[in-house]
């Protein structure tokens, strides 16, 4: 058990989301399409990646590998006649849905106008 997270005055450790995701009713083998705003969430105690790194690990450690992972990796390339790179354009809505863009095994779908992982 390590705190990631501090929320008024409330340290928040793996072990609390890990519960909070099966209060939620989530369970092995779901699929998840996860929607973030980590500025809403509290301040992080560890490092970056290894804050967004914690968050990654407690959906896996509730969906196993029997289950999905889905993340938005909108670039909005489409709507400013950018060129779109499936593999280097870097999301635009959020620093964890980056960060797992970038893990390995992750797969992004190639439709310009509704990316996803």
């Amino acid at each position: 058990m390590k705190y990631f997270l501090e929320h008024n005055d409330k340290k928040y450790s793996d072990k609390d989301l890990i519960d909070a995701f099966y209060q939620l009713g989530i369970k092995r083998g779901d699929i998840l399409c996860v929607h973030t705003e980590l500025f809403n969430f509290g301040i992080p105690l560890l490092s970056r990646n290894e804050f967004l790194q914690t968050i990654l690990n407690c959906f896996f450690e509730v969906i196993g590998k029997e289950g999905t992972l889905i993340m938005p990796t909108f670039t909005y390339s489409f709507c400013k006649n950018e060129v779109y790179d499936k593999i280097n354009s870097k999301t635009k809505i959020g620093a964890l849905n980056e960060y797992f863009r970038k893990q390995t095994g992750v797969k992004r779908t190639t439709i310009l106008y509704f990316l996803l992982l």
